[in-house]
């Protein structure tokens, strides 16, 4: 009986011995590069990426036998966080942004004027947009816009949007007038007025409850409208690809307002589709 219990443990030990010994080449050098990453530093990427490119291409049986994977697994953890820290550490700073804001903002309020044959570009004078970014080491992000510059696009925006609610308007009701047999001059707006036997204010009072300043104001105002959510000061979270956002200094980002970023040297790319002028993105370089 002792003979053949120590047959058994003898098998089994064998059994061990010759499984460690078939292990595959490529097993063994996915081991030997897991070995070789020592110590995570910020530079361990590529001894990092080339252990996980030798274990991702081991057939899952392959990877069973890996001893060392675990090792791995802290290495890609470690690295993660580093690369986070050295990320959020490269926000941290002023960025500025100075763009030409003509065209998005023509694009965004021509719809509203097309079915009219109008565009918002006739009538707008070139508007520019000058923004500052503040990233704060403790989590707090400011967004300003410069004043001057803000206002006078706010004033071309004004004068167009009257301009093109006027042409709207005087379009709307010639045709109207025109089309129920209404006889006269359409093409001045003291014809038309002529005709209604109303100014053209008195008609906006009558359809839109409000005049013509008022309802060119609400539009630039639709312009300028931030979404719900999103303010000009608040915490900011930075995670790969993603800033978080909250909309006030004492609240933490809860995930639901985010903008995805690229990071290229002194250039920060924010993508912030409806944010603002309804940009897609928006280009800040670092100051200073």
């Amino acid at each position: 009986m002792t003979k053949r219990i120590i047959a058994i443990i003898m098998a089994f030990i064998i059994t061990l011995s010759l499984s460690g010994c078939g292990k595959s080449a490529a097993v063994k050098e996915a081991e030997r590069l897991i070995s070789a990453i020592g110590a995570v530093t910020a530079e361990s990427a590529e001894a990092v990426e080339a252990a996980e490119a030798a274990y991702d291409a081991l057939s899952e049986t392959e990877k069973s036998t890996v001893k060392n994977y675990d090792e791995l697994e802290n290495a890609r953890q470690e690295l993660d966080r580093l690369q986070l820290e050295s990320l959020r550490a490269s926000l941290v700073g002023t960025w500025k942004l100075e763009l030409d804001v003509t065209e998005a903002v023509s694009d965004k309020l021509t719809p509203q004027f097309s079915d009219q044959g109008i565009s918002f570009a006739d009538y707008l004078e070139p508007c520019m947009l000058r923004l500052t970014l503040e990233l704060t080491a403790d989590g707090v992000y400011r967004l300003t816009a410069d004043e001057a510059t803000m206002e006078q696009t706010r004033q071309r925006l004004l004068e167009a949007a009257t301009a093109c609610t006027e042409a709207y308007m005087l379009r709307g009701i010639a045709d109207t007038l025109q089309e129920t047999g209404v006889e006269g001059d359409f093409s001045t707006r003291e014809g038309i007025e002529a005709a209604m036997g109303k100014t053209l204010e008195e008609i906006l009072q009558s359809t839109l409850g409000m005049g013509l300043n008022e309802y060119a104001a609400r539009t630039v105002e639709d312009v300028f409208a931030l979404p719900a959510g999103v303010g000009t000061e608040g915490r900011y979270l930075v995670q790969p690809d993603t800033l978080y956002l909250s909309n006030d200094t004492e609240l933490a980002p809860d995930g639901t307002v985010s903008a995805g970023f690229t990071l290229d040297g002194d250039e920060l790319t924010l993508d912030v589709e409806q944010i603002v002028f309804d940009l897609p993105s928006l280009v800040f370089h670092r100051a200073g």
